[in-house]
Order: structure tokens, then sequence, then C-alpha cells
């Protein structure tokens, strides 16, 4: 072993082990397995530095005359007024973390892959006594992304920057910009989300609450478990090519455990199609539609998020899973176990897909899933969105101006039938999760029959009339009434005791928030206090971040100070709220 520093070494692991126990307990068990070999070489007048062998040359990482100089030479090249997030990658040993340990308060992330480097670079920066930084130690780059998005904090990281040494960047340019990708490929999700929560936060707190009662009085799908291995599935989307091959699905409806997205119902049943599932998700009460004035038939599959109006109207046939929405989560640990679901894919479908997996079905296909605009339109026909463009047609306002309207920013993908069509930015976020999911489970499972559309990179793509032909699939018996009888026989758990507790709680967080008020000198010290008491700021987090994000985002140089006395105010205005829609919650009991 090649330590040159043995105290700062241990008081470093001391710190680690309170940060991330885990990586702490990765590097203890590689000193104590005595594999730790790393030749450091001192420099000729400050500081250490190590080589890198590559195409048979010594690649030095830092001067091998002054390292310590060199890194502050480097480091005085950047402005870091108003930045939030430093992210550094392969950092070697890290001079210039020194310098922003002790001169920055600001949070900086270290990437690196080789456990060796890692330990060298603990015996030459002193970490700080706080929380304001952490590590991504990777094995392969999937950890990347995960890790990532638990340190990265989109109300609070606002303004990023990266530091890559000059000679780290020649030495592994691939690596560096594989890594590049991967962080800015999560911080654009991580936009994408805080947007949807900036605009649906207070939607989804409201929904969340009020339909805990309709959570309590449900099956979770976690009593369909694999309820339907070896049959085959499809879900019905509503593209606009859906409209073509529909007469093929009606043929062959028998065939399938038909999984619909709640915007297709109305008209499945119009082609008397009865789908055997109908997903529902969307949080905003217009998505009743999608029912209105329809018999409901079978069985419906939602979450807490959604829309109030629609969990209300099919309580008494529906399967509830728990989203990853925290506030969803954080209600199940209450309850039961429900079965989970995730909604980070964006759309219904993406949920309709899981949901067939979670089922055990044997093949799943897909239809009216274009994820584009090859008919320049947004839906097939006979759905609500279909409907109302073509109700405020007028001569200012023409389906062609519409058209226009809807590519105006657009994308260009490989199309099933052309050699491309035209998409956007969010269907595109729907597609790359799709083809992400399809080509990480078994692709051969799957099948697009949607008619037109972006072609899914990894799957097959076929007309439906061949796959059911190849498959040779016969008519299928979907036991519905053992289903019903599972709703029938659920237990429902009494909810108000749990939410008189949750009251209780919530207004003795005010109180200390209260108490605390002014003795909060930094954004990290109120996290802190809100990580104190975890379980019931949880409750109210996702609101205060939607009110918070917007308020932050136009304000970004505002001072400390002025954001604390925001989100002081914030988060009392989100405990009240809170309460009320409890108390209101407690008239139904």
């Amino acid at each position: 072993m090649n330590i040159i520093n043995q105290e700062l070494l241990n008081s470093n692991l001391e710190k680690l082990a309170r940060l991330d126990n885990l990586l702490f307990t990765q590097i203890f068990n590689h000193l104590k397995s005595g594999k730790y070999q790393f030749q450091i070489i001192r420099c000729k007048n400050n500081g250490y530095t190590y080589y890198i062998e590559q195409n048979n040359e010594k690649k030095f990482i830092h001067s091998q005359y002054d390292a310590v100089k060199e890194s502050e030479r480097f480091i005085g090249q950047f402005e870091f007024k108003n930045t939030d997030l430093i992210i550094a990658i392969y950092p070697g040993l890290a001079y210039h973390l020194n310098y922003l340990f002790k001169n920055t308060n600001v949070k900086i992330l270290v990437i690196t892959r080789n456990i060796d480097e890692l330990i060298a670079l603990l015996q030459i920066v002193e970490l700080p006594n706080t929380n304001n930084y952490a590590f991504i130690y990777y094995q392969s780059e999937n950890e990347i992304a995960s890790k990532f998005e638990k340190v990265f904090d989109i109300l609070f990281h606002n303004n990023v920057k990266y530091l890559i040494l000059p000679t780290i960047s020649k030495i592994y340019g691939d690596e560096i910009k594989k890594i590049l990708e991967i962080c800015g490929a999560c911080l654009d999700n991580a936009v994408g989300q805080a947007l949807t929560i900036s605009q649906f936060g207070e939607i989804f707190h409201n929904n969340v609450i009020n339909n805990f009662r309709y959570l309590c009085s449900a099956p979770g799908i976690n009593t369909l478990k694999n309820k339907f291995a070896d049959m085959p599935a499809i879900i019905v989307s509503a593209g606009p090519s859906l409209d073509e091959n529909i007469d093929e699905l009606k043929k062959h409806k028998d065939k399938f455990i038909i999984i619909a997205v709640d915007t297709v119902y109305k008209k499945l049943l119009k082609s008397e199609i009865i789908p055997h599932f109908t997903i529902s998700i969307d949080p905003q009460n217009k998505s009743y539609y999608h029912f209105y004035d329809a018999t409901l038939h079978n069985f419906f599959v939602t979450c807490m998020i959604a829309s109030i109006k629609v969990v209300e109207s099919i309580a008494n046939k529906s399967f509830f899973f728990v989203s990853d929405y925290p506030l969803s989560l954080f209600f199940e640990n209450l309850t039961e176990k429900k079965g989970n679901l995730s909604t980070g894919g964006g759309s219904v479908a993406t949920v309709a897909l899981q949901f067939a997996d979670y089922i055990g079905a044997k093949y799943i296909a897909l239809i009216g899933q274009d994820l584009s605009f090859p008919y320049l339109k947004t839906h097939c026909a006979q759905t609500m969105y279909d409907n109302n463009i073509y109700a405020a047609l007028n001569k200012f306002r023409t389906i062609e101006t519409e058209n226009l309207q809807i590519i105006g920013n657009k994308i260009s993908v490989k199309g099933i039938k052309q050699k491309e069509v035209y998409t956007t930015h969010q269907l595109y976020e729907y597609w790359r999760w799709i083809r992400k999911y399809v080509n990480s489970s078994n692709p051969k499972k799957y099948f697009n029959c949607t008619y037109n559309g972006a072609y899914i990179d990894g799957i097959e793509h076929l007309e439906l009339d061949e796959f059911v032909s190849r498959q040779d699939l016969q008519k299928i018996n979907v036991k519905l009434d053992e289903l019903q009888k599972i709703i029938k026989n659920h237990k429902p758990i009494n909810y108000l005791n749990i939410i008189a507790e949750l009251e209780n709680q919530l207004l003795r967080l005010k109180e200390i928030f209260k108490i605390n008020r002014f003795r909060i000198k930094t954004l990290n010290e109120l996290l802190g206090l809100a990580n104190q008491y975890y379980g019931t700021f949880e409750l109210i987090k996702i609101l205060v971040f939607s009110k918070a994000i917007k308020i932050m985002r136009q304000n970004t140089d505002i001072s400390e100070n002025e954001k604390i006395s925001i989100f002081m105010k914030i988060i009392n205005e989100s405990i009240d709220y809170s309460i009320d829609l409890i108390k209101n919650l407690k008239k139904y009991g």
C-alpha cells in the first residue's frame, strides 16, 4: 500500500461513514483486503501526482513540478457566483476540490469509477464537516443515473457547472462524453418532472389526500400479480392510426387481455370492444369525460394522483396501484401494500405496459401507440381531444392551422411505414422510455402492431392479423367473476384514525418550524430540519416543491436569507392547506 496520510484518510472515512455508509464500507473492505495499490509520486516543489499508461506512454494527471499551484490556476478560470451544483468528473487527486470546500458553499458531486484513485484523493482533500458534497462511485454506467437522481435536487440546483481536468479530458474523452450525456439526460428528465410538478403539484397533493379513502376501500393490483400468466395482452392507446386497424382489433378481441388507456375507452365501446382493464392516471378532472355518459364495464386500474372525479366514479370497479409519487408511497406505508407501478414514463400508456407485465402476460402487443403524428393529428377519432379540436374550428382556426401548430416544434424519428415521422419533445420522451423499458426486459415478448407512427427499436413490428396468425392465438377465457370477488371481499381499512394522527403531526411540524424560524441561517440548515422530521415533512414535500420551484427559478439571484423566508412562508401555507384537506376528508367518515 502507498498510504501518504493515514491521519487524514481516517478523518475523512469517519465523515464519509456518516454521509454515505455504503461507500465507506466499500472503501473499508477494499483497504482491509490489502488490494489498494496506487502509486502516488511526490512533485518536485509541492504536492503529489500520478500517471496513467496509455499507448506505452506515461501521462501525468497533475503537474510533476507543483500540483497545488497548477490546481489554483485551473480553478481560477471559473466563476462560481450563482452556481448551485458543481459536478467534478474523474477529479484525480482533487486539489481543486480542496479550494472549493474552503472557499464556497456550493454543493459538490464527485463522479469516479476508480476506488484506488478515490482512496488516494481522501489523503489529499480534507472533506468538510457538512453534507454539502456527495460521491458517485460506479462500476457500471447504469449506476450513474440512479445515483445522480438521488443527489440532484432541482429545487436548489438551478445552475450546474462541470469541472473536468484537461489531462483527464484527453485521456478519458469517450468516457467523459458518456458521463456528460447521462448527467444531461438526468437533468433534462428532472427539469421535465419539475415542470410537471410545478404545473400539477397542488392538484396531485389535493388528489392524493382526497383519494386516500378510496385507496383504503379498494384492493391493490398485487391481487392480480401474475394472474394472467401465459395469456397474451394488447395495450390499446389513442394514437390516430388506431382508426386504421380498430376493425382488426374487433375481429381478434376475444384472443387478448385488452388493456386500454382511458382516452380510448368510449371509442372501443362504440366498436363493440370491451376492455378487460382500463387505466386512468390523469390528475385533471377533464379526464372524467373519457367515461362521461358511458356504461362502465369490467375493471379499472388507477392510483391516488388520478382525478378525484374519475376515482369516485370507478371506485367500486377499481384496482389501485401506488405510483412513485412520494406522497402516494407515504400513504401506502400507513395502510397496506397495493403493488407499485411507475408513473415516471409520463403517460398512461407507459403504466399500461408495466401493468401488462405485472399481471404476467405472455406476449404484449401495442396498438394505437403512434408516439408521433403520421396523420397530423394528436388522437384517433371519437376521443375527447379529437372531438374538441373539431368543435373549435372556424374560418380563422382551420384543421390546417391546428396541424401546423402540432408539428411546429417537431422532431424527426424513424417511422413504421414512412422513412420518418414527426413527433414532439414530450412524445419523444415517452418513446425513449418505452424503448428502454422493452429492451431492458425481454424484447421478444413485445410486438408493435401499431398501424403507423414511430418505430420502436428493439422489438418486432407487424400487422395485428399477422401477429395473431403467427402466434396461433385462440379465444381465451377470462374469469371476470373471480376479479369481482376480489373487489367484493376486500376488507376496507378505517382511514379516519390515520388522518387524525396526520393532522396532529402537521400541527406539531408547524410549531417546530415556527420555533426554529430565526435560528435557521442557511438552506442546508433548513433542509436539515426538514430531514429531522422526514416522515411528516413527506406529507407536504411535493406541495412545497411545486410552489417553490416557480419562485426559485424566476429569482435565482435573490439572497439565501430571502430564499429561507420564501420557504418558511410556503411550508406554513402548505401545512395549513393540507390540514384543511384532512378536515374535509373527515366529513366522509
